[in-house]
């Protein structure tokens, strides 16, 4: 990708994380966390972060579809976290502006083992996505994750959106690298 390209690119990114950043809420203490979804409700715009092997607990008065995804916080991690986003992507490398925004957490409660569990309304989006976690660290990237300082983690293979519950599985966050194809 030539350096103009790469430069736009990043400035359709920035426009668009911006947008959805500016919405997005403070994560609380005590290892849980809330974050923005698309068209979510207060009830299921919870994320929880779990120990491993935990699950969040179920919201009785959840009707729209859900999806969950759970990452793997890598055992040597360490660092000051200060964003955590999911989205959804048409293609990796990510060249344009993502086809959904599910989740962003600001200053999550993250620690070296961990797993996070995240969930939220399906959003309208229908068809084949690649889903990409950015944990975004204090000094890291703004709107692409940083080579060396940031963490990130995307699904191998295309997931389908049909509007019924999906589970995104279980992705382990490592540091971003810049021939990584995230």
């Amino acid at each position: 990708m030539t350096r103009s390209l790469r430069a736009l690119t990043a400035l359709v990114l920035a426009s668009a994380f911006a947008v959805a950043a500016c919405s997005s809420d403070d994560a609380s203490s005590g290892g849980t966390a809330s974050g923005t979804d698309a068209g979510a409700t207060p009830a299921a715009d919870a994320a929880t972060a779990t120990d491993a092997g935990a699950t969040p607990a179920a919201d009785a008065g959840t009707t729209k579809p859900q999806w969950t995804i759970r990452l793997t916080v890598p055992r040597d991690y360490s660092g000051t976290p200060r964003q955590l986003a999911v989205v959804l992507v048409n293609a990796l490398p990510v060249t344009g502006i993502p086809a959904a925004f599910l989740k962003f957490v600001d200053n999550p409660t993250i620690a070296a083992g961990q797993e996070i569990t995240l969930s939220g309304d399906v959003p309208a989006n229908r068809g084949q996505f690649k889903v990409l976690a950015a944990l975004y660290m204090q000094g890291g990237g703004q709107f692409s994750p940083k080579p060396g300082t940031d963490y990130d983690a995307a699904t191998a293979n295309f997931v389908e959106l049909t509007g019924a519950s999906v589970d995104f599985g279980t992705l382990p966050l490592a540091l971003h690298t810049a021939t990584d194809g995230h």
